[in-house]
């Protein structure tokens, strides 16, 4: 469980570079997971895989971008683009879901 609230946090610091406080709580991190993990559910499933790969959202277990890409059967080059856009559709989300809440 603490790996995966590691992971959790890494996939935090992506997706709120400069909002994200250093000394984030683990009661913030558990409030937050709830608001930000069902913004996955709006990616197309290779941008969401992609992303639980990467951030061991899914097994607990990060996966660096080579295994990702040896994975998804595509280039670094193309994971990286999609791990891009997704991470912007995360935040789309998030800013018309909860604007200033978070």
């Amino acid at each position: 469980m603490e790996q995966q609230v590691s992971q959790f946090r890494r996939f935090l610091k992506v997706v709120f570079p400069a909002e994200l406080p250093e000394s984030l709580s683990q009661i913030q991190e558990d409030e937050l997971k709830p608001k930000v993990l069902p913004a996955l559910t709006y990616l197309m499933p290779i941008e969401k895989s992609i992303i639980e790969s990467l951030y061991g959202l899914g097994d607990g277990w990060p996966y660096s971008i080579d295994e990702c890409g040896r994975i998804h059967k595509m280039s670094v080059e193309l994971v990286l683009q999609n791990k891009n856009e997704a991470i912007d559709k995360i935040r789309a989300y998030l800013e018309m879901m909860y604007s200033s809440h978070l």
